[in-house]
């Protein structure tokens, strides 16, 4: 194995980062490419949650990825709503890891500042997250 996947998954989030516009490209890509089941696979492995020689966890890179497609783009914000990660924000808030608990928190906001966002994750929900 040459990279781990902290640093594949840094990479990923750097690349649907990049601009307004090859952003949406470079989500359609990972999506059409099944970014989203790979996301929810890194999720659930074992070890997942932890830091590796000062690099965030895959868990962090994995929200840090969906946040930011949740919160730029209409397009992957309904793909992965679709597919269900938005459990995996609600589950990120409950961390008790400061930079994923941030991260989570971070993603929730980019997800309900959209009409469809706010249609998933009630207010009640929210409140809950943030209280934390």
């Amino acid at each position: 194995r040459l990279c781990t996947k902290n640093y594949v998954l840094s990479v990923i989030y750097n690349w649907i980062n990049s601009n307004r516009r090859d952003s949406p490209i470079w989500q359609r890509g990972f999506l059409t490419a099944g970014g989203a089941e790979k996301l929810k696979e890194f999720w659930d492995e074992e070890g997942s949650d932890q830091e590796l020689d000062d690099e965030y966890s895959v868990k962090y890179w994995v929200l840090a990825i969906i946040g930011r497609m949740m919160g730029t783009s209409q397009e992957s914000r309904t793909h992965l709503v679709k597919e269900g990660l938005v459990s995996l924000i609600l589950e990120g808030t409950k961390s008790d890891q400061t930079e994923i608990r941030e991260c989570a928190v971070c993603a929730l906001k980019g997800l309900i500042q959209h009409p469809e966002g706010r249609e998933v994750v009630t207010y009640k929900t929210l409140i809950e997250c943030l209280a934390r």
